[in-house]
């Protein structure tokens, strides 16, 4: 390898060493040594490497190794990214099914003549993250991610028929989705709220208090929140949203972040909500998800372990790190590194990261009610408030 080359990779690679060093909240010593040694291992095999795309893809392999949620890169210099419109894949029951829209095509045998779970593999092993469930979901969104614009032969079996199918890739281009809070009576002395995010571009703190209160004027008896996909955001909006389901100050969290960058030592700091009127003393439930993470856990376990809400859904994605931002010079660019600053544990004690919040009650959709439109985890939710509001249906 040409030297000049091979001083570039070392010196961006000692860049992003660096950092993580200086900046990642380890649990222990050992846990340090442990990601000291990984960095020996991949530093040597820097010679190895062929060309920029080999470098970023064993850079970013060396990053997951961490398995940390908020600890990754992104925005690689030159990296072109093609993918087929409005298709994704869906994982019931561990069997993976091709998505257009919300029409179910059937499961996936293979990509590009390669079986389904030898390319899932691959792209678990760039995905950052700490719990399979979030991981796993996580890599599905990068499935048919490619580097050229070249078509997707795929073979999928349904209803006992093996079919093919191809899908052509485009130009992918990130467009924030609009996402607005959405509001409705239910029928039976309940009322419902979706929160897709707690991002404060999309939701502001005070538009979501309004919406609030104009469903308490309802006089609703339960309320049903629905923060299913939701990935977070601003946790003070989140607090904010939670501190009107209060009546006395509470607990909602330790964060424990390094003392200082020489020094691995961890500072605790314990984050209380404090109640704000109006009070809204009504039962709750929560429907919840594998793509619920970050500061959307920080409601949900604020919720739950305070005894202020039943989820009801699936264990959420375990992760919120409160990550710095980093820009790491490579030749005349750059690409970005986001680092963990902090350790979060949940009111009960429980480490977030590598566990996600578990449901009180499990519900997972089905394919049949997939195929049929039916939200099953609301269905089970209108079936509790009725149980928690004593109506006979």
């Amino acid at each position: 390898m040409d030297q000049h080359i091979l001083q570039t990779y070392q010196e961006s690679s000692n860049l992003v060493f660096d950092v993580i060093k200086q900046t990642f909240p380890f649990l222990s010593e050992g846990d340090f040594l442990s990601f000291e040694e990984k960095y020996t291992q991949y530093y040597d095999n820097l010679s190895q490497i062929g060309n920029d795309r080999d470098f970023f893809i064993n850079l970013r392999k060396f990053v997951v190794s961490i398995r940390n949620s908020h600890t990754r890169l992104s925005n690689i210099p030159n990296q072109k990214i093609f993918m087929p419109n409005g298709y994704n894949v869906i994982i019931i029951n561990n069997r993976f099914y091709l998505q257009d829209q919300t029409k179910i095509i059937g499961e996936i045998i293979s990509i590009d003549s390669r079986k389904f779970q030898d390319i899932l593999r691959e792209k678990i092993d760039l995905t950052s993250g700490s719990t399979k469930q979030f991981i796993t979901k996580q890599a599905l969104k990068n499935i048919f991610v490619r580097e050229k614009t070249t078509d997707i032969k795929l073979v999928l079996k349904s209803n006992g028929r093996i079919i093919k199918k191809t899908l052509s890739c485009r130009t992918y281009i990130f467009k924030e989705p609009k996402q607005a809070i959405d509001t409705h009576v239910l029928g039976n002395n309940s009322d419902y709220i979706k929160i897709p995010t707690w991002i404060d571009e999309h939701i502001s703190e005070k538009k979501l208090i309004d919406k609030l209160r104009e469903t308490m004027i309802k006089d609703a008896q339960l309320l049903i929140i629905d923060v299913r996909g939701n990935s977070g955001g601003n946790s003070n909006i989140a607090r904010s949203f939670a501190s009107h389901f209060f009546n006395e100050k509470v607990l909602f969290n330790t964060a424990e972040q390094r003392a200082s960058k020489d020094n691995f030592k961890l500072m605790k700091k314990k984050n209380f909500v404090d109640p704000t009127k109006p009070y809204y003393d009504i039962p709750i439930i929560i429907l919840i998800d594998s793509l619920c993470f970050s500061s959307n856990e920080y409601f949900i376990a604020g919720m739950k372990d305070n005894k202020r809400a039943i989820l009801i859904g699936e264990t959420t994605g375990g992760g919120s790190g409160n990550p710095r931002k980093l820009e790491i010079p490579f030749r005349d660019s750059s690409f970005s590194l986001f680092v963990s600053t902090w350790n979060y544990y949940r009111p009960n004690g429980e480490l977030l990261e590598g566990n996600g919040i578990k449901p009180d009650i499990v519900v997972r959709p089905t394919l049949d009610g997939l195929k049929k439109g039916r939200d099953e985890v609301l269905e089970k939710a209108i079936e509790e408030a009725n149980k928690l509001l004593n109506i006979n249906i």
